[in-house]
């Protein structure tokens, strides 16, 4: 077999030199490739934020603000074509966040990125270009309800310039259009339904005749073929010779949809193409071959988290191979509250707020119920009362949402808590040794109260009642008497009380009997105690 290849080989070179209008060359087939960024980020000009994590990118015109430009940059990872393949075709694709026409959007510039970097320490330095070729955008308007706007741009000679060795380190997205007074939003690499896209359209480099690879590894048949089809035409005019048609690779009439699933559904994806028979397919999650999967459709019975990507088939026939474009499966979490609200007691006038916390697939929705009646406006993970009052207080529970389930948060209480007030205040007493003596105070107030009679300042011993009792008074018990009331929610000291002791008068020395004359003087006297 070796022998018989070089033979072919020696004449196939005797017809290049003797009958060169007779022989064409060997015609490869195209690659159609679809590539996702490894890295993205957008940087600003005046601002040292970093940006690599972000689900969103931005570009902005150059303000005279605090943060400047903005602009993105994005970066594919194409070693897989060829060195000096011929890039037919080469298209960048990104998704718009904001939902306008192409009549409020401004241009779009893209060009080659001038200097290597990462998303962790990205600099504007490291994307600002003023030398570099301009690539203008155009503008594709989205599906309501289904796809979102794009942009796309022609990036054919910079793709072109990386397969035959130029330094690949992406591509920068910049807006210099000084009208539009905003940030233009795309998705990042992040979001996994609309993340940007390169799509590549490529020739690989054609074998040389003197190549060895070629010589080893290319079937008999195909040199067999190709000679027959020359001698053929050997026997005709120069003019009359028909260069057979370039072979044209299969052709996708039907692409994948994208889908989102329920955990435990069934989902098919559908390719149709025409071509040369036979044609053969070959199904890819995540750029990677998937076992047995060789038909027009895949199916997964029982959808799971772990099935979530990027799925697409890759077509092929004789003359060469296409795949087709990217169907995304997304896999719904139901929408779970992971963090429950807590019930709280508050002092009437302070701030409280509950919250709580979900996980399941975006979007997920908010809404704060009292008593299980909607709270308008309440429609975030928190929910903050500035000032609480007495009619604030209730149950509090949190319903949150998403496409595809629904759960309700357990209750939380809220009690407003009111500090006491006196509504009756103890009044000043006189009375008289051994008789009794009450002082009495009143106070409303969250429950329970507590009370504490105080002599002089000082705590009275087990008098912790609304009224306190003296049962027989005495010169030791008078001072002046106050009750601190308390309560969760604060405390409060009663006015003074004075409690005077009062003695009842007592003769001491009575007056004594005299003899006297007529027209002399006489005093009687007599000496008291008692209460002045």
């Amino acid at each position: 077999m070796k022998m018989l290849k070089k033979s072919l080989v020696i004449h196939i070179l005797f017809f290049l030199l003797f009958f060169p209008h007779d022989c064409r060359c060997l015609e490869l087939f195209s690659e159609n490739r679809y590539y996702y960024p490894e890295i993205d980020a957008f940087v600003y000009e005046k601002s040292k934020i970093n940006s690599g994590n972000y689900s969103e990118l931005y570009v902005r015109f150059q303000k005279e603000d605090n943060f400047g430009g903005v602009r993105s940059v994005i970066k594919f990872d194409v070693s897989e074509i060829p060195k000096n393949a011929e890039v037919i075709e080469a298209s960048l694709y990104v998704y718009a966040l904001d939902e306008n026409t192409s009549l409020n959007h401004p241009s779009i510039e893209a060009y080659s990125a001038p200097s290597h970097w990462d998303e962790s320490s990205l600099n504007w330095s490291q994307v600002d270009d003023k030398d570099a070729q301009i690539h203008t955008s155009s503008f594709t308007a989205g599906i309501p309800d289904s796809s979102p706007d794009s942009y796309y741009w022609n990036i054919t000679d910079m793709v072109q310039s990386w397969v035959n060795g130029s330094p690949n380190y992406g591509v920068v997205l910049k807006t210099d259009s000084k009208e539009f007074d905003d940030y233009i939003r795309f998705y990042s690499r992040e979001n996994l339904t609309f993340k940007p896209y390169l799509n590549v359209i490529y020739a690989p480099p054609a074998l040389s005749l003197l190549d060895p690879e070629f010589s080893e590894n290319m079937p008999a048949e195909a040199f067999e073929i190709k000679i027959d089809d020359q001698i053929q035409s050997n026997d005709l005019p120069p003019d009359q010779i028909q260069t057979p048609a370039r072979p044209n690779p299969p052709v996708i009439t039907q692409h994948p949809v994208s889908q989102k699933k329920n955990p435990g559904d069934s989902v098919t994806f559908s390719v149709s193409a025409s071509g040369t028979p036979p044609l053969s397919f070959q199904w890819l999650k995540d750029g990677k071959k998937m076992d047995g999967q060789t038909a027009e459709t895949l199916t997964i019975d029982s959808v799971s988290k772990t099935d979530e990507g990027v799925f697409t088939c890759r077509v092929t026939d004789d003359n060469g191979s296409v795949e087709a474009v990217a169907a995304i499966l997304s896999v719904s979490e139901p929408a779970v509250i992971t963090t429950q609200p807590e019930s709280m007691s508050k002092t009437q006038g302070e701030s409280v707020t509950f919250s709580v916390t979900a996980a399941g697939t975006p979007p997920i929705s908010f809404q704060w119920k009292k008593n299980h009646m909607d709270i308008q406006g309440a429609t975030s993970n928190r929910f903050t009362i500035k000032s609480v009052q007495e009619k604030d207080a209730g149950v509090y529970v949190c319903e949150v949402k998403n496409d595809f389930s629904n759960d309700m948060s357990a209750e939380a209480m809220l009690v407003v808590l009111f500090p006491p007030q006196i509504t009756c205040q103890p009044k000043p007493q006189k009375i008289d040794v051994g008789m009794p003596a009450a002082f009495s105070v009143s106070a409303s107030g969250t429950p329970p109260l507590s009370f504490q009679w105080l002599k002089d300042g000082n705590h009275i011993d087990g008098q912790t009642a609304e009224t306190l009792t003296i049962d027989s008074v005495s010169e030791k018990n008078k001072g002046v008497f106050t009750c601190r009331i308390t309560n969760d929610a604060g405390s409060v000291e009663s006015d003074a009380a004075q409690l005077s002791v009062t003695a009842p008068p007592k003769v001491t020395r009575h007056p004594v009997s005299q003899t006297t004359n007529p027209g002399k003087s006489v005093t009687f006297s007599v000496s008291a105690s008692g209460t002045p």
